[in-house]
């Protein structure tokens, strides 16, 4: 009698646990469904309009998370650390950066505040991808910054798509490369990207080296402005050589452009242009007056610039030999300064005025080699250094008799 009532408390207690268990089989079974579904997860490219400040300049790229079941909507960016040593490192390309994210409508009012544009297009993934994709994304933001932030070779455009390159796996991006851009240096490359920053645009000229000279194709070209328009005409293709679009969609514009980045009225070349009159005027009245005084009005605002640049571009090359020799560190350096500090009034102050005005010379004579005097006006630069210093070369000539 006890053994059937316990076969049948038995049976009762499976058929119960059994009913408490349907439901989340069910849940289960209807979650493995929702997340191979193609609207799950939605994988968007997004870009920015260019930003005021030097690393900014040329916009940025970024990611887009999104699942509107579970009511998360994420912005995944490659981002440089912002404290002052960063900023510094990031002229050499050796600041540290990693991958950041956060709720995506709190960078929108963030973009909205700077007045910048913000665009975007849907990735093209299979949902296993996409998923794929957020745990990327995920365990590298969990490690931080592990990198370093090259405008040139590691930026936020060339990281993001190798992202998204990674979560593809045995399939590849076909990038068309057929626009116009694409046919020259990168040192020419950046000059027309900066044509709204003329100051920026001298100065990522400036601090690239060799390989600023090279043709070279890749994803570090897609910059932010071109990424779209680009990602629009690439291909996903597979690994039996089938393709389909890398985007889906029309482009959508988040964000409406509020506040243009006007170029700076004082250029560059206004500037030096400025400083040269000033010191042919000056050489040329000296030279009539005898009067020596007034050159200072030329002479510090030359050796100043001269100085900055100088630091600046010695910093730079030396830290970062990895992006080739910049020969404009033999002009662009602080040694004049320190040996007109330390020997202005020494007698042998004349030869180093003469050697200075020859190698001065010989650059602007070279200037068909040197691709940083073809792109920047940093040759008229040179030509009112070489006036000053031929002018102190003559008067310590005749002096000195």
């Amino acid at each position: 009698m006890y053994r059937k009532l316990s076969l049948i408390a038995i049976f009762f207690l499976h058929v119960i646990c059994g009913m408490a268990q349907a439901p989340s089989n069910t849940t289960a079974d209807s979650l493995r469904v929702l997340q191979q579904s193609s609207d799950y997860v939605e994988a968007s490219l997004i870009v920015v309009s260019p930003g005021k400040l030097i690393y900014s300049g040329g916009g940025h790229t970024a990611l887009r998370l999104s699942c509107p079941m579970q009511n998360m909507d994420y912005y995944f960016s490659f981002e440089m650390a912002l404290t002052p040593i960063e900023k510094l490192r990031f002229l050499s390309g050796t600041a540290r950066a990693g991958y950041i994210y956060t709720d995506f409508q709190n960078v929108v009012e963030l973009y909205r505040e700077e007045g910048r544009e913000m665009r975007g297009l849907k990735l093209n993934l299979t949902p296993v991808q996409e998923q794929e994709l957020w745990r990327y994304l995920d365990g590298q933001c969990e490690r931080g910054p592990n990198r370093y932030f090259d405008y040139m070779n590691s930026n936020c455009n060339e990281v993001i798509l190798s992202a998204i390159e990674i979560c593809l796996g045995k399939e590849t991006i076909e990038w068309k490369y057929d626009n116009p851009d694409f046919s020259s240096s990168y040192r020419s490359f950046i000059d027309r990207q900066f044509t709204h920053s003329p100051w920026n645009s001298m100065l990522l000229n400036l601090l690239t080296g060799e390989k600023g000279d090279k043709m070279t194709v890749g994803t570090n070209w897609l910059w932010p402005n071109l990424l779209l328009s680009e990602a629009q005409k690439a291909c996903i293709v597979d690994s039996v050589g089938g393709k389909r679009p890398l985007v889906v969609g029309d482009e959508q514009i988040l964000l409406k452009l509020s506040k243009e980045n006007k170029p700076f009225p004082i250029t560059p070349k206004m500037v030096f242009m400025f400083l040269l009159v000033l010191s042919v005027l000056i050489t040329i009245y000296q030279l009539i007056t005898k009067q020596r005084n007034i050159g200072y009005v030329a002479d510090v605002p030359l050796m100043v610039i001269q100085a900055v640049l100088g630091c600046i571009y010695s910093y730079t090359t030396l830290s970062n030999l990895s992006a080739g020799f910049n020969w404009i560190i033999i002009v662009l350096n602080p040694l004049p300064l320190i040996i007109w500090l330390l020997l202005r009034k020494k007698p042998v102050m004349r030869q180093f005025y003469l050697l200075f005005t020859i190698i001065l010379v010989v650059y602007l004579a070279c200037t068909p080699r040197l691709p940083q005097l073809q792109t920047t006006p940093i040759a008229i630069l040179f030509i009112a250094i070489a006036v000053r210093t031929a002018y102190h070369y003559i008067s310590r000539r005749f002096v000195h008799k």
